[in-house]
């Protein structure tokens, strides 16, 4: 579970070890998880819209998604609830 500052570092290395022509797929929740608006989570950290696309700009986007999902539940969250999601797949 990471902090703000640990998920740009992270982020920063992903982009120093990404080769030219390289390809990454990142999916994270975001801040229309019912978690984040609930704040019953260990999560800290949660993106912001388009906050992806802004992080990798001027790497070419293959795939984009932000939105809304159905889970049926889980380990931890046993009841069917929503999560927000986004995607991203990326070629350096």
């Amino acid at each position: 579970v990471l902090e703000k500052e640990d998920v740009y570092k992270t982020i920063t290395i992903i982009k120093k070890l990404l080769k030219i022509n390289g390809i990454i797929m990142i999916s994270v929740f975001n801040r229309e998880d019912t978690a984040y608006k609930s704040k019953k989570t260990n999560l800290k950290y949660f993106f912001k819209d388009n906050e992806l696309l802004k992080l990798f700009d001027g790497y070419k986007v293959l795939y984009y998604f932000e939105n809304l999902i159905n889970d049926a539940g889980h380990s931890g969250a046993e009841k069917p609830h929503i999560h927000g999601l986004s995607q991203i797949i990326l070629k350096k």
